[in-house]
């Protein structure tokens, strides 16, 4: 139920424009793989503590929408594990990082605006990190392939960047989120 809680107030509700611009050209051959979070807002599950370890599990399935599954582990790095399955994808190719996410179980898509993404050099063509947040700019999730690669070589250009993009409210600050060595992933 948390996981549910934290994409559903990510992905929400709100169809405000804002300034955010999202990312020019998005290939999902390079989206595939597995995505740990490190950073959210701090209204979500996660930043709240109630999800540990969370991951973002994503897989193809056409050219214009890619199957998504996120898992956490709930209150601690070996709690329950909690799920939900879905799809993100593509309403119009004029704007790439525009996209939709449909979660089983809940009617209607959610806005999924991907903002930032890390040069495709992980594994040789995936990229290393994403930003994604919402239409109103409310909500936020940096996801990464490698944690310490991230945190070493990414993440101070990535938080700045995303100061200046204006992630620095009380609502939509980046949180740390818990990617321990203790974290028991499926």
């Amino acid at each position: 139920m948390y996981i549910v809680t934290w994409l559903v107030v990510l992905l929400g509700a709100t169809q405000f424009a804002f300034a955010t611009d999202t990312v020019p050209e998005l290939q999902f051959a390079h989206y595939i793989g597995r995505w740990y979070e490190v950073y959210a807002d701090r209204y979500s599950d996660v930043a709240h503590g109630e999800c540990k370890c969370a991951l973002t599990d994503i897989g193809p399935q056409s050219n214009d929408s890619v199957t998504i599954q996120n898992f956490c582990r709930l209150k601690s790095p070996d709690g329950k594990l909690s799920t939900i399955k879905g799809y993100v994808f593509r309403p119009d190719d004029k704007e790439q990082g525009k996209l939709k996410l449909h979660l089983s179980g809940f009617p209607g898509d959610f806005n999924y605006w991907v903002i930032q993404l890390g040069p495709p050099t992980y594994n040789g063509s995936l990229y290393q990190y994403t930003v994604v947040t919402d239409s109103s700019d409310h909500n936020l999730f940096v996801m990464v392939r490698n944690v310490t690669l991230f945190k070493e070589k990414f993440e101070a250009t990535v938080l700045q960047k995303l100061e200046q993009q204006g992630f620095n409210k009380s609502y939509n600050k980046p949180v740390a989120e818990y990617q321990g060595n203790d974290c028991q992933y499926p």
